[in-house]
């Protein structure tokens, strides 16, 4: 019997080896085909997801550490702009976007654009991408962010530039409708400060119960999942509440950075560990629902991500921090679901085509409203239902007759004269049918009333969805 999709669970595929520093940034790409990883080592490195090799390194001497990774790609809208880049924060202070070539993954290092955004050594603490905008917002050690125009993913043009006070902004998202404001977190002060992106005007500022060792948005915006440097567990938070609704059962012994994602939409999340460990815990109950890890731990696992290739495929990543890191890839792979008579019916012209059937709430109340409206109107149709009835029995009682006749060798005369009585019979049901139908139509208001009665409720039409 297979398992439940809600029991299957991530098993190991493999152990990326190459890095020769702790891992700073992981990445997946949107298709899921490509893991992008940079650390202490200056390297970037393009992992393919399928192959689970390295297939490209890219380097500067200008780099230092690899301190953040991101994408910037253009939106569909915008395709005449450029198609997708490889954005590298580095520890000394600077930007460098590298294009990848037209239908590959493989990026060009000769055309990448690279440039100082702060003061030497002062290095990029956070970055994010607006693809709705082609904004990028980058953000300092020292406590500095500034906003770019990014053209053709490729060259960036200052917007604005502020300072967050007191604090290192460590997570830096864009959220809201048409991604119009962006939220700032302040490593170990717990500061939230939600600002106007176009503007960079303070919006309003909140402070959350422990220091913020890294933070994460959910996709539809509505929870917030923060690693508790002060407690060193992980707190989830109703967006943007600042008191947070449930803790995780996530015990640390130090309390280091860790990193958090969304997992799966927002149904799971994925927490780092000091412990050499990827924990996986169920949004809903709070409750852990995997540790993962191997039999012989490497340091911590600082940084993770995750990523959904497909509805049967769910990545998670994780990179140690130890002198030999490694990258650790768990997969989880769901069955394709049976399909079952009931969930699908088959395409008059194409009888091997099965098209999905599904049975809703709306369906059922649907079906309900016209099971009513023929049980209203019976008194009105059914005496003409079972008239017709009796008159198509008549005159099929004469053609039964007339064929007996025929096949016993009748005479022409008599023949003849059950053709005329069948005929006659056959007009006075035509004619009798016609009568029945103005009279039915004379009822119309039984249906039409029933009709506005569903459409108070709100019931699409009269259309039954099945």
């Amino acid at each position: 019997m297979p398992m439940e999709p809600n029991k299957i669970e991530y098993t190991l595929s493999a152990e990326l080896k190459g890095s020769q520093d702790a891992v700073n940034a992981l990445v997946f790409s949107k298709d899921g085909r490509i893991l992008v990883s940079g650390g202490d080592d200056g390297r970037v490195r393009v992992w393919n997801t399928e192959t689970l090799k390295c297939e490209q390194i890219l380097y500067s001497s200008r780099w230092g550490q690899v301190t953040t990774l991101s994408w910037v790609t253009a939106e569909p809208s915008h395709a005449e702009m450029g198609g997708a880049s490889i954005c590298v924060g580095t520890g000394q202070g600077g930007l460098c976007l590298c294009p990848m070539a037209t239908g590959s993954t493989w990026f060009l290092m000769k055309n990448a654009s690279a440039l100082s955004v702060f003061e030497f050594n002062d290095a990029v603490e956070a970055q994010a991408y607006d693809p709705l905008n082609q904004r990028l917002v980058v953000t300092s050690h020292s406590g500095k962010i500034k906003m770019y125009l990014v053209e053709k993913c490729l060259t960036v043009t200052e917007l604005w530039s502020t300072n967050l006070e007191n604090a290192i902004p460590r997570g830096v998202h864009f959220f809201g409708g048409a991604n119009q404001n962006l939220l700032i977190h302040g490593l170990e002060t717990g500061e939230m400060s939600c600002r106007d992106a176009q503007s960079s005007n303070i919006m309003w500022n909140k402070t959350l119960t422990g220091g913020i060792g890294n933070a994460t948005l959910s996709p539809d915006e509505t929870l917030l999942l923060v690693d508790n440097l002060t407690t060193g567990m992980f707190d989830m938070y109703h967006f943007p509440a600042s008191t947070p609704s449930i803790t995780f059962p996530l015990t640390s012994t130090r309390h280091f950075i860790k990193q958090c994602v969304f997992a799966e939409g927002a149904k799971f999340a994925v927490c780092g560990s000091n412990s050499g460990r990827v924990h996986v815990v169920d949004v809903a109950t709070g409750e852990p629902t995997q540790s993962l890890g191997t039999d012989q731990e490497r340091g911590m696992i600082q940084i993770v991500a995750a990523t959904t290739v497909n509805e049967n495929t769910h990545i998670i990543a994780g990179g140690s921090t130890s002198k030999s890191p490694v990258i650790y890839i768990w997969h989880k792979k769901l069955p394709n679901r049976a399909v079952t008579p009931m969930d699908t019916e088959t395409d008059a012209n194409h009888p091997m085509i099965k098209i999905p059937r599904t049975i809703t709430k709306q369906s059922l109340i649907n079906c309900a409203f016209a099971l009513l409206i023929v049980l209203v109107s019976y008194p009105n149709w059914s005496p003409f239902f079972w008239k017709i009835i009796a008159l198509s029995s008549v005159a099929l009682a004469r053609g039964a007759t007339f064929i007996a006749k025929f096949s016993g060798g009748a005479n022409v005369d008599s023949l003849a004269t059950d053709t005329l009585v069948i005929a006659k019979e056959v007009g006075r049901v035509m004619k009798e049918g016609g009568n029945i139908l103005a009279d039915v139509a004379g009822d119309a208001g039984v249906l039409a009333g029933a009709a506005e009665g569903a459409r108070a409720l709100s019931i699409p039409g009269g259309v039954i969805y099945l």
